[in-house]
């Protein structure tokens, strides 16, 4: 099973770990970490060290309290991703998210095809996400959670942002980190 290239709109499994475990517990799951579908907000490759890395939000079945900060999966891509039950709703997380060095040791197989991803969002459905999540960052409700090594936060919610305007406005990706006038998204292999 080959490690896929982590581009934006991939929902992969990833041993996710929300940034607040009391607020996880009241308004997602009873725990705060879980192998769980994420989808990938944002891939880098950090100039300095060629290190890729990514941002990730959770994917849950769980119906959030507050709708501000998700956008809901319709149910044929639900079907299309094999993403739980029948008769479910799955809703994507955009005020924690966790960052992660890739592949990092928290990428994990989806359980019934020993593969490490579902498959991808629908490009109109990604672009929902990531406008949504921008306007989160900018209202600085976003939380970004380390998961890493150094568990420090290489980038912060408005770091995040400006990478997915910066790529909702070129048409090819290739993006720069913030602070550095070196190419960020080169991530090909």
């Amino acid at each position: 099973m080959p490690i896929p290239r982590p581009e934006p709109g991939l929902v992969i499994r990833f041993d996710y770990l929300f940034d607040d475990l009391k607020y996880a517990a009241r308004h997602y799951d009873k725990l705060g970490e879980k192998e769980r579908p994420c989808v990938i907000v944002v891939a880098v490759r950090e100039a300095a060290s060629g290190q890729s890395m990514v941002t990730i939000a959770p994917i849950t079945a769980s119906e959030p309290l507050d709708k501000s900060v998700v956008v809901e999966i319709p149910q044929r891509v639900r079907q299309e991703l094999g993403l739980t039950g029948e008769g479910k709703r799955s809703w994507i997380i955009l005020d924690d998210i966790n960052e992660s060095e890739w592949p990092g040791y928290d990428l994990k197989t989806v359980p019934e095809t020993g593969e490490f991803e579902y498959g991808f969002l629908p490009p109109r459905l990604y672009d929902q996400a990531a406008r949504r999540f921008v306007e989160l960052a900018e209202q600085e409700r976003v939380k970004v959670r380390p998961r890493h090594d150094d568990d420090t936060a290489r980038h912060s919610g408005s770091d995040v942002a400006e990478l997915i305007r910066s790529a909702q406005e070129k048409p090819v990706v290739a993006l720069k980190l913030p602070g550095t006038d070196k190419p960020g998204n080169d991530i090909d292999d």
